[in-house]
């Protein structure tokens, strides 16, 4: 049995890092692991992004205002 682990993802900004970041998470885990990502108050292009990934199974977005 596969042990089931939480990864916390902490944003702002850096489209270019978090694009690598979540392609290679999704990549590597299976659908068994939560991802929750936590974007506080990115530009756009990199909320946008995050935004995105709401629609995965296994992934929780959360849009900070501040």
């Amino acid at each position: 049995m596969e042990q089931k682990t939480t990864i916390i993802i902490v944003t702002f900004n850096a489209f270019n890092y978090v694009e690598k970041c979540l392609k290679s998470v999704l990549k590597n885990t299976s659908r068994t692991h939560d991802i929750i990502i936590i974007d506080n108050k990115s530009d756009v292009k990199t909320r946008e992004y995050v935004k995105s990934y709401s629609t995965v199974e296994n992934f929780k977005v959360i849009l900070n205002d501040k």
